[in-house]
């Protein structure tokens, strides 16, 4: 069965995290971060998709799509104040928290002195917002890939295309001979995203596709349905697996999801993530079986360790970091205090 970090337990906190330290300079780094990593800035999703889902089922179209609409315009306003620099104050934390696991993950790819493993780490995020993306700005030692190839284009769209995934990007000195892999991080975005906008039967680039938000009245379906149609995301309703399939771009990301983790040697961590999301949920116990994939699960609350620890029940490589109270283990802790040993200790374990 899966174990349980009890934090509480200085020894068998020490240990965890020298053993994580460890794993991290060892494995395929990847994370996996959800809608907690993105609060206070943006509120968590809740039991919106239950709710939307039932109101489809009692055929009360109108009220889903206004609930559809709602949701998703709580990022309108964060995402204008990320993007104009005159964020407010929850916005100001949450791209700190953001900043400092940007950094902390070109620190622990900076100090790898292996070529087994490259200088590589993979973010998977359900999220829709573009906290990655700006906080990877203020980290220029980094080069983040999101799968849009930034050609030449007339019109400044680019096109999404995943096998731009993964992409590794050596730089060359231009007096002496040798060559150095920069340290990169692949951001996987399962639902898709608010700079995202449909063209045609592609996904493009467009930072403004969110301002679209502005001056749609809750109560027009007709503009509502228009507004859902121009961004590509993946929709809040429990029936989004049908709409991926049916989305080539959608299907690619989960595939690559689900191949990641059957890589050998793979370190999976998870933020702010609950595993309500059935589909992601069974794609990552399926990998499980995989005997060198170690999953790291950061429990914000403990009242949902419970549902947590059913979940994986079956697993024995499988670790749930319980705090002692609920906000104790934040994202910014995640990179300070976890994350930011893995540097040194690695490098004392001949990494």
């Amino acid at each position: 069965m899966a174990r349980e970090i009890d934090l509480s337990d200085d020894n068998v906190r020490n240990e965890f995290q020298d053993k994580l330290a460890r794993a991290v300079q060892s494995s395929h780094l990847n994370f996996l971060i959800g809608a907690g990593a993105s609060y206070p800035a943006i509120q968590v999703a809740g039991s919106v998709e239950a709710e939307i889902k039932e109101l489809i089922e009692q055929e009360k179209l109108q009220a889903a799509r206004a609930k559809t609409f709602s949701f998703l315009r709580q990022f309108h306003q964060p995402m204008k104040q990320l993007l104009s620099g005159s964020p407010s104050a929850d916005v100001a934390a949450t791209l700190k928290s953001y900043c400092a696991f940007i950094g902390a993950v070109d620190a622990v790819l900076a100090e790898r002195k292996t070529r087994l493993f490259p200088r590589q780490a993979t973010v998977f995020t359900t999220n829709y917002d573009l906290f990655v993306e700006r906080a990877a700005e203020d980290c220029p030692s980094i080069i983040l890939n999101d799968g849009f190839a930034r050609t030449g284009s007339v019109l400044g769209r680019y096109l999404f295309r995943p096998e731009n995934l993964f992409d590794a990007v050596h730089r060359a000195g231009n007096r002496y001979d040798y060559t150095a892999e920069m340290p990169s991080i692949n951001l996987v975005k399962l639902h898709g995203s608010m700079s995202w906008a449909r063209s045609e039967d592609k996904v493009v680039h467009q930072v403004t596709t969110f301002e679209s938000f502005e001056g749609v009245n809750p109560a027009d379906g007709a503009a509502i349905d228009a507004l859902l149609n121009e961004i590509a995301i993946v929709l809040p309703t429990q029936d989004k697996f049908k709409h991926t399939i049916l989305d080539r771009t959608h299907y690619d990301l989960l595939r690559i999801y689900a191949n990641t983790l059957e890589r050998e040697s793979v370190l999976l961590v998870a933020f702010g993530f609950s595993f309500r999301d059935e589909h992601i949920l069974e794609i990552t116990t399926r990998a499980l079986r995989n005997p060198t994939l170690l999953l790291v699960v950061w429990c914000y609350d403990p009242a949902d360790l419970p549902a947590l620890r059913a979940m994986f029940a079956s697993y024995h490589n499988v670790s749930i970091l319980t705090p002692k109270k609920k906000g104790e283990l934040t994202f910014e802790t995640l990179s300070s205090q976890w994350l930011g040993l893995a540097p040194s200790l690695g490098s004392a374990n001949g990494r």
